[in-house]
């Protein structure tokens, strides 16, 4: 079984209005757990007003460094007809971006959302965190090769990963909610333990799950509501 890992850097979040700067991708072979090819380019842009995340000035896009971009891009591509299923941290996000730079994988699972990962401290946690749990030093973050890296030494920290990434992918059938925490200010805590972030315009602790997940919910030591998404 072979899975494409995909990352983005953009410059911003919204997929409408904002640019991909950066893709990145790694064909994994699941079963011997290694990596079997790897590249990233960066697109142009006129600004980026993400830089103080990513690290990538503009100018860096303009001056040359995206040149092969479309080269890079049909590699990619060549790469997802060679896998079983893409995979990114938080697909949700990248997705969109992908798409709009004519990256458009027909199998998906979210590594965040869909894996539940062995050794994580947070389920739901950043990638970053997620390593660190799982031994995995960080030398260089928020590049897309470097987060696609991270991620496939995630998998090779799995015994069973076939039957993960197996797993991971049927639950795409199961569709998306949103779990709310009932927590008071007091054991707020409670909920960011379980995974659970604030989300300041709602006014609320909440997380995405799948409705096939919801059950497992119950165990938690507050009340949880779910609403379909």
């Amino acid at each position: 079984m072979k899975i494409l890992i995909l990352d983005t850097e953009t410059t911003g979040i919204d997929p409408e209005t904002d640019e991909v700067i950066e893709v990145g991708a790694i064909l994994y072979h699941v079963d011997a757990q290694v990596r079997l090819a790897s590249v990233s380019t960066l697109l142009y842009c006129d600004s980026n007003p993400a830089e103080a995340v990513n690290h990538i000035p503009a100018t860096a896009t303009q001056d040359g460094a995206g040149a092969f971009a479309a080269d890079a891009i049909a590699l990619i591509n060549d790469m997802a007809n060679m896998a079983d299923a893409a995979t990114a941290y938080n697909a949700a996000f990248d997705k969109p971006f992908l798409q709009k730079i004519g990256i458009d994988p027909t199998t998906w699972f979210c590594s965040k959302d869909d894996i539940i990962w062995p050794r994580s401290t947070r389920q739901g946690a950043n990638l970053v965190v997620t390593a660190l749990d799982h031994g995995i030093p960080i030398l260089s973050a928020h590049r897309a090769l470097a987060d696609c890296g991270l991620l496939a030494d995630l998998f090779s920290r799995l015994e069973n990963p076939v039957q993960v990434v197996e797993q991971a992918i049927s639950r795409q059938q199961s569709p998306m909610a949103t779990a709310i925490a009932l927590v008071g200010y007091d054991n707020r805590h409670e909920a960011k333990s379980a995974g659970f972030h604030w989300n300041g315009s709602a006014k609320q602790w909440e997380k995405n799950c799948r409705l096939c997940d919801t059950d497992s919910l119950s165990f938690l030591p507050f009340s949880v509501e779910i609403l379909p998404c």
